[in-house]
This record gives structure tokens, C-alpha cells and sequence, in this order.
């Protein structure tokens, strides 16, 4: 399962009091299943990767933590992303 949370989303490019971007801030958190037979590593990099490749930049990436209650894996990284939302100018 994967959880995909806003951080924080500051409006930039002002211009004449209009704002032409916005800074998309997120946070990604993977729960892999128990036991899993996957490499959980890989997987991740693979992830960052196509993140990337769709022009997200990879800002955080936390340790892999073990839940100790339910010996689930959980991963934590954070990407973010300039979105033009109005062209400069108009």
C-alpha cells in the first residue's frame, strides 16, 4: 500500500499580484507487506526513478523502518515539483 500526503504547496512567480507556479511538496510513504519476498531497495530506487523521470525531484528519502508491534516495513521519502499553473504574462 501506498500513501501519497500534500506537505506543503507556496505559490511563487508572482508577477503584478498574480502568482504564475506552485511548489508541490510530497510526501510518499510505501507499507510493504510482511514477509515480503520483493527487494525492497530496489524497488524503491525504481520508483525514485520514474518519480524523476516525470520531473519530480527527489528532495528526502528516510531509513526503511520496522514496525515493532506488526514487523511491517515502511519506507518515507519526500518529492517535489514546480507546477506552472498560469503562463508569465497573462
Amino acid at each position: 500500500m501506498v500513501l501519497v500526503t500534500s506537505v506543503t504547496e507556496p505559490l511563487g512567480g508572482f508577477r503584478n499580484d498574480q502568482f504564475s507556479n506552485l511548489q508541490a511538496n510530497i510526501q510518499i510513504q510505501i507499507f510493504w507487506k510482511k514477509k515480503t519476498q520483493e527487494n525492497i531497495f530496489n524497488n524503491e530506487v525504481a520508483l525514485m526513478n520514474d518519480l524523476e523521470n516525470q520531473d519530480w525531484l527527489v528532495s528526502s528519502h528516510e531509513p526503511t523502518t520496522v514496525d515493532p508491534d506488526t514487523d511491517q516495513v515502511t519506507a518515507t521519502f519526500s518529492v517535489t515539483k514546480t507546477i506552472i499553473v498560469k503562463k508569465e504574462g497573462l
